[in-house]
């Protein structure tokens, strides 16, 4: 038996910036503004005046969090929407920057429980309840200090890791084959509190923005360290910023971090589905098309965007025919054009829009029930949770890449 048909589902919060609030821009971090007189209308936002959403100790915000995503995969999984036939693969995907913390980050080793005790509840929620689900968990922040080479004990910076959490259900303990860990690569401006200068119109359309990309800034008020990409990356601002562009994204374990991969063993149905994950500005850079595939990988079938700010460009579309680009972005709303959460699916020559009006439909996720009460929404994200359930569509085809070198020379 193998999968013949997948059906697409995004959860949704506004995780970032809200141009329009109420009348006035506002960002999810709530810190003040600075509005100089208009019109035109500039809105000046310094780093001393803003802060990150979340709780003040880091383990309770995940556990908040990680509350958060099971009331959403629940609302999904006892929908009358979904499909539960076994040969239907279910592709849960959230945004990037979903698990951040008040720090904007979390320390590096706090990352590890977030899968470990998804993979618990998932587990215990029955062993094959989630078995033929495909969990894209968003992003994670994770930090680490750039110590100076020369002066002892000197910190110098913030090296960030910014991780896609993808993990096939109903597998307890890790195995280096139904997870992956996926890197993004690219820092954006808008990724961490920087300084920034917005103008808008006399009625609120936003007309530019300027922002000190090379000084985003991760930590506490006033305890702001410039962040450094992960080390590596092709990001002009990493550390090691000069690797080759059209190096393999092909990934055989869970720690390589490369963005296309197949899970399970060969001879388990999601073998045979081909996946690729490109976080956000990585989209935009073509990370997946960039990459040349060898002898013994397959072409992607399905290309996920957990996002904040991105929508689905048609020149990094890295499908095969009639595969899907699945989108679900932070910023964005469902009232956006495009939507927050976007599916299409690409024929041959561009994405054509799957937003058809009585094709999907969206469930409230309610907040979940801790000790003291009910948790609020809004003192982690911008909005209420939603989950949004496309109608069941048909599996791609798998199509063999094929030798690399013999597809160049010839065969021998």
């Amino acid at each position: 038996m193998s999968y013949d048909d997948v059906q697409f589902i995004g959860y949704h919060h506004q995780l970032g910036y809200n141009a329009k609030n109420p009348g006035a821009p506002g960002r999810i971090w709530g810190g003040q503004h600075k509005l100089l007189p208009g019109p035109p209308h500039q809105v000046v936002s310094g780093k001393g005046t803003q802060a990150y959403k979340g709780h003040a100790d880091d383990r309770t915000d995940l556990t908040n969090r990680c509350s958060y995503v099971k009331n959403a995969i629940l609302a999904a999984a006892n929908s009358p929407n979904i499909d539960l036939d076994a040969t239907t693969l279910k592709v849960f995907v959230m945004p990037e920057f979903f698990f951040r913390g008040v720090k904007g980050g979390y320390k590096l080793e706090l990352i590890a429980e977030v899968l470990k005790d998804f993979r618990k509840w998932a587990f215990n929620a029955r062993p094959d309840r989630f078995r033929n689900w495909l969990f894209v968990l968003g992003t994670i922040i994770g930090y680490m200090d750039v110590m100076d080479p020369v002066v002892p004990n000197r910190k110098t910076g913030v090296e960030v890791f910014n991780i896609a959490l993808i993990q096939q259900g109903g597998f307890l303990n890790p195995d280096g084959k139904h997870e992956r860990l996926v890197y993004k690569e690219y820092v954006s401006g808008i990724d961490y509190i920087n300084e920034t200068t917005t103008t808008f119109d006399a009625l609120w359309n936003r007309t530019g923005h300027t922002d000190t990309r090379g000084m985003s800034l991760l930590g506490a008020v006033n305890k702001y360290r410039t962040t450094v990409p992960t080390l590596g990356s092709h990001d002009v601002l990493s550390q090691a910023p000069t690797r080759s562009r059209n190096r393999s994204e092909w990934s055989d374990n869970s720690l390589q971090g490369g963005c296309i991969f197949r899970l399970g063993d060969d001879h388990e149905d999601i073998n045979e589905v081909c996946i690729g994950v490109e976080v956000c500005l990585d989209h935009l850079q073509a990370r997946m098309r960039n990459s040349p595939e060898g002898v013994d990988t397959i072409e992607p079938m399905i290309q996920i965007i957990p996002s904040a700010g991105m929508s689905i460009r048609d020149p990094a579309v890295s499908v095969v025919n009639t595969g899907y680009v699945f989108n679900v972005d932070g910023l964005r709303t469902q009232a956006s054009a495009p939507p927050a959460i976007e599916l299409k699916q690409w024929n041959g020559a561009a994405t054509v829009a799957l937003e058809t009006a009585g094709t999907f439909n969206l469930h409230a996720v309610p907040n979940p029930v801790r000790a003291g009460g009910a948790l609020m929404a809004t003192d982690y994200f911008a909005s209420a949770g939603q989950v949004k359930i496309y109608d069941t569509r048909v599996m791609p085809p798998r199509v063999p890449v094929g030798n690399f070198l013999a597809n160049l020379f010839g065969a021998p």
